[in-house]
């Protein structure tokens, strides 16, 4: 329970002046030196709050710890200390005062308590960063920047903006060439003190490595990696050979077909030019959902547990040089997970060794370690009987009381949250996630601090053309919910309607918040390229003033095409007899575009030929050129709208929820009114 009466408690019990550690040059002994009170006696783990001390014989430039982690002295007296409580210590601890011209200290035991934060979490995602549709991959946050692998088009880079925003995100394409970007990890790779990436492929795209200049500028190297790609691969970063720098585990499924490896163990030179040693793992080839690196057996190096997804988990032991000998049969309980995902090490149970969280397609399990290797499955005490299946885990600290917790991406892609109360038992804390029962499907979790605050917040990649999640940890701010809908007023899109969702969907390409809602509602398929995204309607036939109408009902218009490179992105989707946004129906010869200009043209040979004048609208070909067709033919089209606008008020406060208006002031909730179709062009980068 959260202490309401903040008066301060003056402890009894205070030490006085011990011996000196050394004398001073007259022979004399130490000044008395003795700490009385702090002032108040608890604070944040989050830190940053100011504390008097009161005592004797401080001098001017004391050194203040609390549970060993030193404090920032703003200003010090003999009698009175001002110090701003440090991060990242948990539970009761002792004060300690250090004089250094004696030297010699004086301490309080157990004298101040660093409080948990309570877990609570709101998506600010639609004030606090830009609502860009990615089919998302993992994530990866390193210093002021996330990372988010984005399928088909490389890396989506949000980087920190201050007073809590993420800015406009940059994309980091993998190289020239298509490349589907599965997952990424970004660490220092060649020792340079840059972030450097891995970037996990799927399909037959090899992965690759960008080396990074400390800014936004990556290079690529044809040599840093052996020729490596799988389906789904993801990879960790650990220093396996206790050489100083980075190794790469990688895992993926192994298939027939494309020939790929499945685990593989890639030794880091020291300049991030990686070797092949995957030999070093005994027992020969196999696949794994994931891989988690820790030091299991207590010896000082780097051990890999693999999660098996058909076959059964593995556990490897090192023996400090980077070579692996297979653990005991009876290291692992059970040793098979059907559908196992990627684990998670943590030490969750306080006893100094590290506990394996293992997600799978049933109930996720809880192995606890002894210590030298061999676990237990404490699944039934630690969890209980929950049987919500998991497919991936990360583990921290999220309330900084001193004990890991987990997040868990559940088989259904949501968001769990697992409290842990500091014995090794999980408590499920998802209800306090604002924003976590929408109906998107979330791909990876990266936790760091994202708005500065000194605690940690998650940032969730997701599938589908959707929009990330932005998930702060909203204490210590007020939670006034004047709709009850979960959402505090500050952030609320709409603070005086009820909206659980945050449904804001006329901020979003053709209103739809993901691929799998554009399908179901248009029966066209939601694409996304540089700054546009596309509703592809192949199986849609209509004319091009009905194709033309769906469009601009969606937000969008029928596509103007603007470059070559545009053009081959339309024909690499398969786009063949589809019409686009060209027309001469109002002056016979002049082609314009329905919306937007382009001096781009695309006609094939001999055309276009406007056969009679009845020729007037372009339709794309199987081959990616252009012919003009009689309009009133049934064809599919292809609409564009902007890939992201500046989000409006939401649609709760909107006067019309279906058009784009950022100065809506809606008198009457609820009631449209007159509404008029929103500007495609509106809020365009």
């Amino acid at each position: 329970m959260r202490r309401t009466d903040r008066t301060p408690l003056v402890t009894l019990v205070a030490s006085v002046a011990l011996a000196p550690l050394f004398a001073s040059c007259g022979g004399s002994g130490a000044a008395a030196v003795s700490l009385t009170s702090a002032s108040p006696d608890h604070a944040s783990a989050r830190g940053g709050e100011t504390i008097t001390l009161e005592g004797l014989g401080f001098g001017s430039s004391p050194k203040v710890r609390f549970g060993g982690v030193e404090g920032t002295v703003h200003s010090a007296t003999d009698t009175r200390i001002e110090v701003v409580a440090p991060q990242s210590v948990a539970g009761k601890v002792t004060v300690e005062v250090e004089v250094q011209a004696i030297p010699t200290r004086a301490r309080l035991d157990d004298a101040f308590t660093f409080e948990a934060l309570p877990l609570t979490f709101v998506d600010v995602a639609w004030q606090r960063m830009t609502p860009l549709p990615v089919d998302g991959g993992s994530a990866a946050i390193a210093g002021s920047k996330v990372f988010q692998a984005a399928h088909r088009e490389g890396v989506w880079v949000h980087e920190a903006a201050g007073n809590g925003m993420l800015g406009t995100p940059t994309l980091l394409e993998a190289d020239a060439d298509p490349f589907d970007v599965y997952s990424v990890v970004a660490r220092d790779l060649d020792g340079d003190g840059n972030v450097d990436l891995f970037l996990g492929a799927t399909s037959q795209t090899p992965s690759r490595i960008r080396f990074g200049d400390g800014a936004l500028g990556f290079t690529s190297s044809a040599t840093a990696l052996p020729v490596l790609f799988g389906t789904a691969q993801t990879a960790i970063a650990a220093d396996l050979d206790d050489d100083g720098d980075l190794d790469l585990v990688t895992v993926g499924a192994a298939t027939k077909i494309d020939g790929a490896p499945g685990v593989v163990l890639l030794l880091n030179d020291g300049l991030g030019r990686f070797t092949d040693v995957t030999d070093r793992l005994p027992g020969g080839p196999f696949n794994a959902a994931g891989v988690a690196a820790g030091d299991v057996d207590g010896d000082g190096d780097v051990d890999l547990f693999f999660a098996g997804d058909a076959a059964a988990s593995r556990l490897y032991l090192n023996d400090g040089h980077g070579v692996f000998g297979r653990a005991a049969p009876d290291a692992l309980p059970g040793n098979s997970a059907p559908g196992a995902g990627v684990p998670a090490l943590g030490d969750f149970d306080g006893n100094g060794t590290l506990d394996i969280y293992l997600p799978t397609a049933g109930q996720d399990r809880v192995l606890s370690n002894d210590g030298s290797g061999r676990f237990t499955d404490v699944t039934d005490l630690r969890l209980g009987p929950d049987a919500t299946a998991g497919r991936s885990a990360v583990v921290a600290d999220l309330d900084l009381d001193g004990h890991l917790d987990v997040i868990v991406t559940t088989q259904a892609g949501r968001v769990r949250l697992l409290r842990n109360d500091g014995t090794g038992r999980f408590f499920d804390y998802s209800g306090q996630i604002a924003g976590n029962g929408s109906t998107l499907v979330d791909a990876d979790v990266a936790v760091g601090d994202l708005d500065g605050d000194g605690d940690l917040d998650l940032f969730v990649s997701r599938q589908g053309f959707a929009r990330a999640a932005m998930f702060v940890n909203w204490s210590p701010l007020g939670f006034h919910d004047g709709d009850g809908d979960g959402f505090p007023d500050e952030v609320d899109s709409c603070p005086a309607a009820y909206s659980p969702d945050q449904a804001n969907v006329d901020s979003l390409s053709f209103r739809c918040d993901s691929k799998a809602t554009c399908q179901a509602e248009t029966k066209c398929d939601l694409v996304a390229h540089g700054t546009s995204a596309y509703l592809v309607c192949a199986a849609v036939k209509a004319t091009w003033a009905d194709a033309s109408q769906a469009c601009t009902d969606r937000g969008g218009a029928l596509v103007t095409v603007s470059s070559a490179e545009e053009n081959a992105f339309l024909l690499s989707l398969g786009v063949a007899d589809a019409w686009i946004g060209f027309t001469d129906a109002a002056a016979e010869g002049t082609f314009v575009w329905a919306s937007g200009q382009s001096t781009y043209v695309n006609w094939g040979a001999m055309q276009p030929d406007n056969a009679g004048g009845s020729e007037n609208c372009a339709a794309f070909l199987a081959d990616g050129t252009w012919n003009d067709a009689p309009c009133g033919e049934a064809r599919g089209y292809v609409c564009e709208d902007v890939r992201a606008r500046v989000p409006d008020p939401g649609d709760a406060c909107d006067v019309c929820s279906m058009s784009y208006e950022p100065g809506s002031s809606p008198v009457v909730l609820g009631d449209a009114g007159t509404c008029a179709p929103m500007d495609p062009d509106a809020g365009a980068p």
